[in-house]
């Protein structure tokens, strides 16, 4: 092995991860101690610019408690040019080597601090942190995100000084992410005014809320505040001690997302002043003493505190009533990746507005609110527009779901810039799709349409997710779809895509596929031209509009 690593001078060259699988590799031979120890010391001697050892990584790091620190300081030392990324998941390794591996990153931290530039540590468990909590991060230089997520313990006795203590004149920070309530008022003694992202969630103490004119001065001192997340008890319970006119302009904010009651989030809403080109989400929790008039009332003075903003170019409004409710175009905004569902297909227009509900007992009320909502809003600039209200079984055959096609337009006809609708488990939506061609009354009971008053002008997609259009229970089946998408052909501007995620149709949409089942179909793929051609025919559509199906079942 010695051999051959030395007649590869460009092997220091290889991408970083060739490099990881290369040491994986060798960390797996089965040979004695002292074998390992030169094969380790040759790739560390040939490989003198790579990137320390990606300790991020964690195929790598479920093999690193083998070694002793002797060897990981070789290969540290081997790319002392290099700022170190330091990221660690217990769920990784095997439950005996989870502390060797933190006194290896102990050792880490203390010898090599001034090239640490990442320190993540995801689900540590709390009898493990006071090996992390005694050093200063004011003694990282190069340090500039810093994140600590604690495993729920039923037991659990943990102090927030240390954290405290831990972050005082951390001035370089710029990503900071912590799952306790912090103390406010000392805020002004850690000295954080660089920092632009800030998550606050998973209050795994328990603590009481901040006092609300502490919390709001501490956001005074964080000028540079981008990124600001607050979930789980973060917020005050009130802004008592506060002037009535006084506001935080937090002038830099780019994305703002809140879990909490609703009246906590109205609190804080009242206090800040946000710019106009902000993406929000925000998601109630409704208590039982909450009723849907009082939600109402406060939905209509949080939207309407944002009217002025009226650039909104991306909406979700979601009754579902758990935190995976949470807006998916909000992915990237920093939380983990496993907290939010797949957003690839969903756009980058920005603005973007999120809201989402946890009230079952108002599940109803808050449907028919996302109806109403875009009278509230400056809905002129919208482009993409996505709706998951919540059914109880129980309730599917209510005629509380059921929406004209006069009132979806009439609710929608303010809309003129949307170019994508994207409805999820919304059986009375159809109506929605109904209205692509508005109605016009031309006597009493008698309506007409004409091409003159099609509605949507922009519409270029419709995406469908987990629709079941043959259930009995739907009054609008599916040739209700496609009548709108006939008449939409002879616009100017036709439709270009239908989409349909986890939907079960009738069996008469695609009759040529009729007999196969969901697994016969490839996620996203189009229907062989000839299926196309043949379903074109039987509904007289113009083959400008293309079908997708994933997860379908036909029956």
């Amino acid at each position: 092995m010695n051999g051959t690593l030395h007649s590869m001078p460009t092997l220091s060259q290889l991408p970083t991860e060739i490099m990881n699988d290369i040491f994986v590799f060798l960390l797996d031979i089965d040979a004695e101690a002292n074998s390992l120890d030169k094969d380790c010391i040759a790739v560390s001697q040939v490989c003198q610019r790579w990137r320390a050892i990606s300790v991020s990584l964690p195929v790598l790091w479920t093999k690193i408690p083998m070694l002793y620190p002797h060897w990981v300081f070789i290969l540290l030392k081997r790319s002392s040019s290099r700022n170190i990324e330091i990221g660690f998941d217990p769920a990784s390794y095997h439950e005996n080597r989870i502390l060797m591996a933190l006194k290896i990153f102990k050792w880490l931290l203390t010898h090599h601090s001034h090239r640490i530039s990442t320190f993540i540590l995801v689900d540590i468990p709390p009898k493990h942190l006071d090996l992390f909590l005694t050093i200063p991060l004011s003694c990282f230089p190069l340090l500039r995100t810093f994140w600590l997520e604690i495993a729920h313990d039923d037991n659990l006795e943990f102090q927030t000084f240390g954290i405290q203590r831990m972050l005082r004149r951390a001035i370089h920070l710029n990503t900071l992410r912590l799952p306790v309530v912090i103390d406010w008022h000392a805020h002004s003694k850690l000295n954080l005014c660089n920092l632009r992202k800030l998550f606050l969630v998973d209050n795994v103490t328990g603590s009481d809320p901040p006092n609300g004119a502490d919390f709001f001065n501490g956001l005074k001192d964080l000028p540079s505040l981008e990124v600001l997340v607050l979930r789980d008890g973060q917020l005050p319970f009130s802004t008592g001690g506060i002037k009535e006119d006084a506001r935080v302009h937090l002038a830099r904010l780019e994305d703002l997302a809140i879990t909490d009651t609703l009246d906590c989030i109205q609190n804080f809403l009242r206090r800040v002043q946000l710019p106009s080109t902000v993406n929000m989400q925000l998601h109630f929790e409704v208590g039982e003493n909450v009723d849907d008039v009082a939600l109402q009332a406060a939905l209509e003075e949080i939207l309407g505190k944002f009217r002025h903003i009226g650039q909104w170019q991306c909406i979700q409004f979601t009754s579902w009533g758990n935190p995976d409710g949470y807006p998916k175009f909000v992915a990237w905004s920093g939380l983990t990746p496993n907290e939010w569902p797949n957003h690839q297909n969903y756009p980058s227009v920005d603005p973007k507005l999120g809201l989402t509900f946890d009230a079952p007992h108002l599940w109803t009320s808050i449907n028919h609110m996302m109806f109403q909502f875009p009278s509230l809003m400056g809905c002129k600039d919208v482009e993409y527009l996505e709706l998951i209200p919540s059914f109880p079984n129980e309730y599917l055959d209510s005629a509380d779901l059921i929406f004209s096609t006069e009132e979806i337009f009439r609710i929608f006809g303010a809309m003129p810039s949307l170019k994508t609708i994207s409805a999820e488990t919304m059986n009375h939506i159809t109506p929605v799709l109904a209205a692509i061609v508005k109605p016009v009354t031309i006597e009493p009971g008698e309506t007409q349409t004409t091409m003159s008053s099609v509605a949507f002008p922009a519409l270029e997609s419709l995406q469908l997710v987990r629709f079941n259009l043959h259930s009995a229970h739907v009054k609008y089946q599916s040739p209700s779809l496609f009548y709108a998408l006939r008449v939409r052909q002879q616009a100017e501007k036709p439709i270009s895509s239908v989409v349909f995620y986890d939907c079960k149709l009738p069996a008469d949409t695609f009759p040529s596929r009729r007999e196969l089942s969901q697994d016969d179909y490839d996620p996203w793929t189009n229907l062989e031209p000839e299926d196309v051609t043949k379903n074109l025919q039987i509904h007289s559509l113009d083959i400008r509009t293309i079908f997708y199906f994933y997860r379908c079942s036909f029956r």
